[in-house]
């Protein structure tokens, strides 16, 4: 069973809220896909008003509170509102903050709380979420890739053409396409800890386009090559 089908309730309907336990890169890239094309009918999500990505080490009470105003405003296209937070753990008083949130959300909003380590959850908490183990977790080929994002990151555009080149050259079909979306995610997640957002738009905008049928993987990332700039070292 894939994890779309895990998400969708037995009368076809998504839930409000929900916990997705797994790899983070690798649960952010199917969610990205699933939101984008069966929520969305394909729309990218960088330019969707109404979808909110947060990234936290520790989700605390603050950031909770932030989620509860947010959530509790008009929607800007007046369609579903996501929010997707990404973390390793949430604080008793963080949870505490939500329980009323999480039960009582407002109309087409839903939450999606990816929880990569062992995190300790008020049972009232999980009653009001529907728990999913993805079955996503870190395998090889996400650490052999880090070393190419990183790579890449810091290398002037000559050479960053050339890892290109070598990312393309290794496999075909179905299988590349997969690779190279978890090279996008870890990409985006190694940018945004360092640069603009405006840098991070432009990795997600490539993301979406990989998942559109007929996309040539070459040109999305010669384009990276050339937009994003050679300063990742500089503040690391």
């Amino acid at each position: 069973m894939d994890v779309s089908s895990k998400l969708i309730g037995n009368n076809g309907s998504l839930y409000s809220a929900y916990i997705l336990k797994g790899d983070r890169v690798l649960v952010r890239e199917v969610l990205d896909q699933f939101i984008s094309q069966q929520l969305l009918a394909g729309a990218s999500l960088v330019s969707y008003p109404d979808f909110y990505l947060r990234e936290y080490d520790s989700l605390g009470i603050e950031e909770a509170r932030e989620l509860t105003v947010l959530q509790s405003r008009r929607a800007y296209a007046d369609g579903k509102k996501f929010f997707v937070i990404s973390c390793l753990t949430l604080t008793r008083e963080a949870q505490n903050v939500l329980l009323k949130t999480l039960e009582e959300p407002t109309t087409d909003t839903h939450f999606f709380f990816i929880i990569e380590g062992n995190a300790s959850l008020l049972p009232t908490l999980l009653s009001r979420v529907r728990v999913v183990d993805t079955g996503l977790w870190v395998n090889p080929l996400a650490h052999v890739l880090l070393k190419s994002v990183t790579d890449f990151l810091i290398s002037p555009v000559s050479k960053r053409l050339v890892i290109i080149e070598n990312l393309l050259a290794e496999d075909e079909g179905a299988e590349r396409k997969a690779k190279l979306g978890v090279w996008l995610a870890l990409l985006e997640r190694e940018f945004a800890q360092n640069l603009t957002n405006h840098g991070s738009e432009v990795i997600a905008e490539a993301r979406h386009w990989l998942s559109i049928p007929g996309s040539i993987p070459k040109l999305l990332l010669e384009e990276l090559a050339l937009v994003l700039p050679v300063s990742y070292n500089q503040s690391k």
